[in-house]
């Protein structure tokens, strides 16, 4: 598995949550020859190596925060991940999206 560093954004850190709560990386009832992308229960995002290359951002997949926000991870967990000097262009389409949203 990759492991995606962590750039903490905030001073709170990961949000306890299990990754369950967010995608289970099978689903009950469903047999994937390929498994999904998921957040542990650190709150670390987990991209398996052998998972869809829709999902491997450094293999020209989709950014790291598209991810995210498929699987619906919430704000501060986005926070977490996508920042300032470790991803420019998706921290400014997610600053500019939660603006969007706020105004709503």
């Amino acid at each position: 598995m990759i492991q995606v560093p962590l750039f903490n954004n905030s001073k709170a850190g990961p949000v306890p949550r299990p990754a369950t709560e967010i995608r289970k990386p099978e689903r009950e009832g469903q047999h994937r020859k390929t498994p999904l992308p998921f957040l542990d229960d650190q709150g670390r995002l987990r991209i398996p190596g052998n998972c869809d290359p829709k999902y491997r951002y450094w293999q020209k997949g989709q950014s790291v925060l598209d991810t995210l926000l498929e699987f619906g991870a919430s704000d501060t967990e986005i926070d977490i991940h996508v920042g300032p000097v470790s991803s420019p262009d998706s921290w400014r389409q997610w600053q500019k999206f939660k603006n969007e949203r706020k105004q709503c």
